[in-house]
């Protein structure tokens, strides 16, 4: 099975990407249902590796946890953050998706909720942007912030809906599990970072 994909694919599934972000069905038509489709999805995360690494070095603070981390130290545990923030919720989704006997589906799911990452990525890049450039108040900061978190939670509930045919209703618990499954990897991230910055 091939990994890389060429420019002009690549283009087609973040177009596809950029549709479903927008709650267009069509956009989830573009994704594949295959094994190979499932494999190249994760070709995303190397096409939003340089986007990432912007977005961190964007974060209020993360020039104090460079100073603090040694450089060897910062790099393996960002990047074995990322991996595990690519993997882990797709190993999860597996047994999950046949249990519900949505096992067909699996691999269209798995890669339409990586996909649209990248328009994800690239709408929490732009807020970071914004609140770098400008002197906007905290509550506005904030409040645009947790509008982005629940945009991707809607979002994920879309995916869910149009690739494995279950109720919006269903979907909470799965939403809720891969949020969750995150927020324990962010705090395992923190708990290494800021314990060699102390």
């Amino acid at each position: 099975m091939r990994f890389r994909l060429t420019i002009p694919e690549t283009y087609l599934q973040l177009y596809g990407a950029w549709r479903t972000f927008w709650l267009d069905k069509r956009g989830i038509m573009l994704f594949g249902n295959t094994p190979e489709a499932l494999l190249q999805s994760f070709w995303c995360g190397v096409v939003l590796l340089p986007a990432y690494v912007l977005l961190l070095a964007l974060q209020p603070g993360y020039s104090a946890l460079m100073d603090h981390n040694s450089t060897g130290r910062l790099v393996s545990v960002e990047t074995i953050t990322y991996v595990m923030g690519w993997v882990a919720w797709p190993v999860v989704a597996q047994p999950i998706t046949a249990f519900l006997e949505r096992r067909d589906q699996y691999f269209n799911y798995i890669c339409a909720y990586n996909w649209v990452s990248a328009p994800m990525l690239a709408l929490f890049l732009l807020l970071s942007v914004i609140e770098t450039l400008l002197p906007l108040p905290e509550i506005v900061t904030i409040g645009l912030t947790i509008g982005a978190i629940f945009w991707r939670l809607f979002l994920h509930s879309f995916v869910i809906r149009n690739t494995l045919q279950i109720t919006g209703m269903a979907s909470i618990p799965l939403i809720i599990f891969d949020f969750i499954l995150g927020q324990m990897i962010l705090v395992w991230r923190h708990g290494l970072l800021l314990t060699a910055a102390m």
